[in-house]
């Protein structure tokens, strides 16, 4: 619930804007370039879903890119539960085709 409020907290300072705002590359903790806060809170998924789903509440972007093009529901696949995978993939099962990406698959 820590995550949640600080999210909360974060949104009621900045606003919509927060939704769309980009973070740099943290390449020495696997971080991609070009990140929205959705990224972030699915890498931060295997703790708690939480702040993520405070983002999605807010119309975060599900399909929401990296420079790399890597959508959240790849760092949900690699670093949450499969559980938290299968939720996602209920709520927005377009998000099974962000896969193209990372495969090369047209």
């Amino acid at each position: 619930a820590g995550h949640a409020a600080v999210v909360r907290e974060f949104l009621e300072q900045e606003g919509p804007e927060l939704l769309n705002s980009r973070a740099p590359g943290l390449p020495e903790c696997l971080v991609d370039a070009d990140m929205a806060p959705i990224h972030f809170a699915c890498h931060a998924a295997n703790d708690s879903f939480d702040a993520a789903a405070v983002l999605l509440e807010a119309r975060a972007d599900p399909s929401a890119r990296s420079a790399k093009g890597y959508a959240p529901v790849h760092t949900l696949a690699v670093l949450g539960s499969a559980q938290q995978l299968e939720a996602w993939l209920a709520r927005f099962p377009d998000t099974v085709n962000d896969w193209d990406v990372v495969v090369g698959s047209t």
